[in-house]
């Protein structure tokens, strides 16, 4: 069985997480009485989305995970809502429940072809043992490489989101079309200080979003990872958009 999922905007600045294996067909047949090595039917097993920040440097930080309880047959879909830009790893890992364990046992099952049986039960994770089951944190799990020897489906995929950078461009354009009064057909600048320090925060902004985006084109992810983090800390006039600003170490006059 493997771990296939896709990552797609939602709204303004939120991710929808779409695991694909039932269309895969990676699930076992609800009818399926039997039990397969490291194949799980979709109403004995879980899902699990673990969302990590990653910075210029590679570091990762772990912000949150989210669990699918497999309900109703069969759709996997997370949605999140992410409060800053930049680039995140998405783990999606499938993990049998107690529900299965009961099962195997039940048929006669001996997990002799596994060195660790990890399970979900009732919004906790354990490693199964013969005569007692010792809770084990998802940190655990996570540090654990899928293999055939464990219970763990998974696979990981990187996204960049740079949605409060282009919400913060898009509201300064509108700002700045306020002072483009139409006179007849023609449009009058009304240039002051103000406006000019507009035009000069979008010019700024602009070179930013296309050096991350030419990164991105590039697959260089902690390059534009770079830009991102030095952008945020020149900028001093995108403070409403969730994000903090820091106004030092720029290098910027």
């Amino acid at each position: 069985m493997e771990s296939i999922f896709k990552i797609s905007r939602l709204g303004e600045f939120g991710l929808l997480i779409e695991g694909l294996e039932s269309d895969a067909g990676q699930y076992l047949s609800q009818d399926n009485v039997s039990i397969s090595h490291r194949a799980y039917r979709w109403d004995h097993s879980i899902t699990i989305n673990k969302i990590y920040y990653v910075n210029a440097e590679g570091t990762e930080t772990p912000k949150s995970y989210h669990i699918v309880n497999h309900e109703e047959c069969c759709t996997d879909r997370l949605e999140i809502q992410l409060d800053k830009d930049g680039l995140y790893r998405v783990a999606h890992i499938i993990l049998p429940t107690k529900v299965w364990i009961d099962y195997a046992l039940e048929i006669g099952e001996n997990f002799n072809l596994y060195s660790k049986v990890y399970f979900y039960d009732n919004g906790k994770f354990y490693l199964w043992g013969p005569t007692t089951n010792t809770e084990v944190t998802l940190d655990v799990i996570a540090a654990e490489y899928p293999a055939d020897t464990n219970t763990i489906i998974r696979s990981d995929k990187n996204t960049f989101a740079m949605y409060y950078l282009n919400n913060c461009f898009n509201t300064l354009l509108k700002d700045l079309l306020k002072d483009l009064p139409k006179v007849g057909n023609n449009c009058e600048i009304c240039s002051n200080d103000s406006f000019d320090k507009k035009v000069k925060d979008r010019d700024l902004m602009w070179m930013f979003i296309n050096i991350i985006k030419y990164s991105l084109d590039m697959g260089k992810l902690y390059e534009a990872q770079r830009f991102l983090e030095k952008f945020w800390r020149c900028n001093n006039f995108c403070g409403n958009t969730n994000l903090k600003t820091i106004s030092n170490n720029c290098g910027c006059k």
